[in-house]
């Protein structure tokens, strides 16, 4: 009410003032219009509700693609482009053939060859050769004489290896263990062993294939000059499937047909084993576990003929590229054939009895690995348990002959330690121990077997011009009978230290002097059979 009033106050005030300033002075006056009327609205419904509005969906339409082919032509580029090419190294010389020939004390001559064909992919073939001979020894009769001769090659397919060879073998010593004081008849005490064998076999190339395979197959024809012979046709066959990389099946065997013939007998043996296993491979531990059975033709002792061992194998990695243990039970039936016999003893007479050799149960334990980085050790322990062990005796008829006598329970506990240090590139050595306990069930002793076994190996080379190798070996414990006289010996301990010393002239041309038994200690390995004192071997050698 008062904002209408106001209002009208002042336009008449307005019209006042311009009607004064065109007409002349207006008489003043006020009106005052007085509006009593109430202004009453009604009252408006408000609506709280929100307005909806569905918006309209377009009509969903599958994508549809134009393709424009647009063609690019691009010029042709030419490559012109040098290739710096290096001058290729030339292949170092190869050397196929090597002869090396001295003299030495006791009238020994010494010969040794190898002749191969030069560089090839696809083949290898080669003869050695090797004559050792001594025409004296350390009392009358002692002489001994080596030779040997072998072909040898071998072919490379694309994923096998063929190889194979021919060789031929003659030994002669003299039974000279007898008492010198007595004369002889010196062909009564020569004894010849010759050995003809033939070998052929295969293998895989690859030994990272998932399929591996191996076999060998031999024949021997052995005869002395006693008329002991014995024949055998041996094969043996390897393989190895790779399940994963954490599993592998292997398996081996072997089998044997041979026949021996001395002056009172011919006997056919035979001899068969198999062994499968699985070696599973985790995180720190390596295990093969599997069985060995075999087959034997022998019945002496009543031993049987069929053989089942179990075999356990297993490898922990304690301290990494530092110390493994290891451990495992094992078992399996040794072959003896009397050509191997002679290789250990020479001095065998003509009527050895032949018995495969049960190794009933091994059981064994140790750790190995390397210490100090330069430093490698290997450390074991294990039971053994043969049934049918031989032992080299003195014969009853004649002490200067040796048989073989078979014990028929036999436990041996056995403590290896090994370990080798390398010094620098240029100096390294090996040590090895080894200490035996017997227990004998018909034997009274462990006739020429030692009770401690060591031996050091150091090697030096100096400007890779001059070469020393050396050896020392200690052996003691040995006892042997005298079954004439019942009279029981105890062997001195074996001491034996050689040196042997090379000079370089040239890559083709070297000179050599072999120093044995440098403290001249004619010990007995076997009863009534000293060794000769020391023996310098001196010569030249050649390649070429």
């Amino acid at each position: 009410m008062k904002k209408i009033v106001l209002t009208i106050a002042i336009f008449t005030s307005i019209i006042s003032f311009s009607t004064y300033g065109q007409i002349g002075e207006v008489e003043e006056k006020t009106i005052i219009i007085v509006k009593e009327r109430p202004l009453d609205l009604p009252f408006a419904n408000r609506n709280y509700e929100k307005i909806t509005f569905t918006p309209p969906q377009p009509e969903a339409k599958p994508q549809e693609y134009v393709y424009n082919d647009v063609p690019l032509i691009l010029p042709k580029l030419t490559t012109n482009i040098k290739v710096l090419r290096l001058s290729p190294e030339p292949l170092p010389k190869l050397y196929g053939h090597y002869v090396k020939g001295g003299l030495g004390n006791y009238g020994t001559t010494y010969l040794e060859g190898f002749f191969n064909n030069k560089r090839s992919e696809k083949s290898l073939v080669g003869i050695h050769i090797k004559h050792l001979a001594s025409q004296n020894g350390p009392v009358k009769y002692s002489g001994t004489s080596e030779n040997f001769a072998r072909v040898y090659g071998k072919y490379f397919g694309k994923s096998t290896v063929f190889n194979g060879g021919l060789g031929y073998e003659r030994d002669k010593y003299n039974y000279y263990g007898f008492n010198q004081s007595l004369e002889v008849d010196q062909d009564t005490i020569k004894q010849i062993y010759s050995t003809f064998n033939v070998n052929a076999g295969l293998e895989s190339l690859n030994k990272d294939d998932k399929f591996t395979y191996g076999a060998n197959f031999n024949y021997y024809n052995f005869q002395s000059r006693t008329d002991v012979k014995e024949s055998e046709f041996l094969t043996d066959i390897k393989a190895g499937y790779k399940i994963s990389n954490d599993k592998i099946f292997l398996l081996s065997s072997a089998l044997s047909f041979s026949g021996y013939t001395n002056d009172s007998n011919k006997v056919n043996r035979s001899y068969f084993i198999l062994k499968p296993a699985v070696k599973l491979n985790f995180d720190k531990l390596n295990l093969t576990a599997g069985l060995n059975a075999a087959y034997g033709g022998d019945t002496i002792n009543g031993m049987n003929k069929f053989h089942l061992y179990p075999v356990v194998a297993a490898e922990y990695i304690v301290l990494e590229d530092k110390l493994v243990a290891f451990g495992g039970i094992d078992g399996e039936l040794q072959k003896v054939t009397f050509r191997n016999l002679v290789k250990e003893n020479p001095f065998l007479g003509n009527s050895v009895a032949l018995s495969h050799t049960n190794k009933a149960l091994e059981v064994y334990a140790g750790i190995k690995g390397n210490a100090l980085e330069k430093l490698n050790y290997k450390v074991a322990l294990s039971y053994n348990n043969y049934k049918n062990l031989y032992f080299f005796a003195n014969s009853v008829e004649d002490t200067s002959r040796f048989s073989a006598l078979y014990d028929k329970n036999t436990t041996v506990v056995i403590f290896n330690a090994d370990a080798g240090y390398v010094f620098s590139e240029a100096f390294r050595v090996n040590l090895s121990t080894g200490v035996f306990n017997y227990n004998l069930s018909l034997l009274d002793e462990p006739w020429h077997r030692p009770g401690f076994t060591t031996s050091v190996l150091a090697s030096y080379n100096l400007h890779r011009k001059i070469y020393i190798n050396s050896d020392i070996y200690y052996i003691s414990g040995l006892k042997a009978k005298n079954f004439t006289s019942n009279e029981l010996k105890s062997l001195p301990s074996i001491f034996d230290l050689n040196v042997r010393a090379e000079y370089k002239f040239s890559e083709v041309f070297s000179a050599f002097l072999d120093f044995n038994n440098i403290l001249s200690k004619k010990y007995q390995r076997y009863l009534y059979y000293p060794v000769k004192g020391i023996n310098i071997i001196g010569g030249v050698s050649y390649s070429f």
